[in-house]
C-alpha cells in the first residue's frame, strides 16, 4: 500500500538558499515535527550520505535512519527514511518563482506489513497536518531576518 502527501510552499527566498538550509541537519529540529536530535550533529547533506533523527511523540522516541538517494543543490532532494514497517520516500524540488522559490514537497509513504498498511490508511490525514505544520516552519526559518543567503552552507553563518 502507498499513499502520497504532497504540499506546496513559495519562499521569499532563492533555490539555493533554501537548499542550503535543508542541507545543513542542525537545523532539521528547528522545523521538522516532532524532531529533537540528528546524527551526525553538524552533518551535511550529500548524495549518498546517510545519518538518523530521533523523533518524539507524545511521551515516546523513535529514530528513523535516512539515506540521500539524489541531491541537486540547484533544486532537488531525495530521502528515503525507514519508520519501522513504512519507507517513505522525500522528494523535494524547488524552483525559481517570483523572486524567490515555489517548492513541492513530496512524500510518498510504502507500508510493508499489515499493521502498517491500517496505520497508515488510518493516519495519512494527521501525517498531512504534520507536514504542513513542517513546512510552514520551514518557511519561517529560512525567511527569518537575519539568515544569511547560504545559511546552513558550511562556512556560511
Amino acid at each position: 500500500m502507498q499513499r502520497t502527501v504532497v504540499t506546496r510552499v513559495h519562499f521569499d527566498r532563492p533555490p539555493d538558499a533554501v537548499m542550503e538550509y535543508l542541507r545543513h541537519l542542525d537545523n532539521w529540529p528547528k522545523f521538522a515535527e516532532g524532531v529533537v536530535d540528528v546524527d551526525p550533529r553538524g552533518g551535511y547533506l550529500e548524495t549518498g550520505g546517510e545519518g538518523s533523527w530521533t523523533r518524539k511523540t507524545g511521551p515516546s522516541k523513535s529514530v528513523n535512519r535516512f539515506r540521500v538517494l539524489e541531491l541537486d543543490p540547484g533544486g532537488k532532494l531525495v530521502l528515503q527514511v525507514d519508520e519501522g514497517g513504512i519507507t517513505a520516500t522525500d522528494e523535494t524540488h524547488l524552483e525559481p518563482a517570483d523572486g524567490g522559490t515555489d517548492a513541492t514537497f513530496r512524500e510518498t509513504l510504502t507500508a510493508h506489513s499489515l499493521g502498517a498498511k491500517l496505520l497508515l490508511a488510518a493516519f495519512t490525514p494527521l501525517i498531512g497536518g504534520n507536514l504542513r505544520r513542517t513546512y510552514d516552519r520551514l518557511k519561517a526559518e529560512v525567511e527569518a531576518p537575519g539568515i544569511p543567503a547560504g545559511a546552513g552552507q558550511p562556512g556560511a553563518g
